[in-house]
């Protein structure tokens, strides 16, 4: 089973997406901040980060662009989100791996998700 972290300042976000996360059989963490963020990577080693681009005090493509500069984190598929698109046009001078605009079509997330976990595990 994935490991899916959530990195979101929406409470109501983050319980929607893990909710439908955990409906298609993928285990979640969350972080509400930068801070839960580098706590939670310490603590666990997820599969794939959900960044939000706007988290409150960091941008999340600059927070994208630190972990993929990291050779402890830079292999960890990063999907960036945000209801602003022209934030996300930009997403590859971050090295993100992927995006989605809120309001998202959860078909296309785990879509996105998936073909990004099967990338991963075809590169180990």
């Amino acid at each position: 089973m994935a490991k899916i972290l959530i990195v979101d300042d929406s409470e109501h976000m983050v319980a929607i997406l893990s909710e439908i996360l955990l409906a298609h059989g993928f285990e979640v963490e969350t972080a509400l901040s930068r801070k839960e963020l580098v706590y939670t990577l310490l603590a666990s080693s997820p599969d794939l980060i959900l960044l939000d681009v706007r988290l409150s005090g960091d941008d999340g493509r600059k927070l994208c662009r630190d972990l993929k500069a990291n050779s402890s984190y830079k292999n960890i598929p990063i999907i960036l989100l945000s209801g602003s698109h022209e934030l996300l046009e930009s997403f590859a001078d971050y090295n993100a791996d992927a995006v989605i605009e809120k309001p998202f079509d959860m078909n296309i997330t785990i879509q996105k998700i998936t073909n990004l976990l099967k990338e991963r595990s075809r590169e180990k």
